[in-house]
């Protein structure tokens, strides 16, 4: 493995990162009093629902969490594609599993053994797993930008 594609992270980091503390949002707090219809709904020019943007970012977390645990997941998963349809009543139980994965997830980056395990993909786990917290920002800020379009943004109060 190159130098380029080691990442050495510190783990508590990390874990603060993927539950959304620190300059990240909560991920719960983000998702948090959207109906399965909300969740569905189409934004004009929008290329995604948030329902789409969630399961994308399922797919991903549930692959990583797979190479964490020192699971080979097949890549014609991927080839299959990583955008699939939602529909409203898969909303609950998509949400789900997304938020519970974080805490899978933050639970191998607690894993000093296996973030430093190699990838059969040429990277460290560490460095999937930081370039995962990328992505899940990066569509958590979509999800935010589509509530706001949609008149739901801030959630409701907890």
């Amino acid at each position: 493995m190159s130098d380029k594609a080691a990442l050495n992270l510190n783990p508590a980091a990390l874990m603060e990162l993927l539950r959304g503390e620190m300059e990240f949002a909560n991920p719960a707090g983000i998702l948090a009093g959207l109906s399965g219809e909300q969740a569905c709904a189409r934004v004009p020019g929008a290329p995604h629902s948030i329902a789409d943007l969630v399961s994308h970012m399922l797919f991903w977390q549930e692959r990583r969490t797979a190479f964490g645990r020192g699971e080979n997941p097949p890549w014609e998963e991927v080839e299959a594609g990583d955008w699939r349809g939602v529909e409203p009543e898969d909303w609950d139980a998509l949400r789900a599993r997304l938020l519970d994965g974080f805490e899978a997830l933050a639970a191998c980056a607690g894993d000093r053994a296996a973030l430093d395990a190699d990838l059969s993909h040429g990277r460290n786990f560490g460095l999937s797993l930081a370039s995962q917290t990328l992505h899940n920002a990066h569509h958590l800020g979509q999800i935010i930008l589509l509530r706001q379009l949609l008149g739901l943004w801030p959630p409701p109060a907890e």
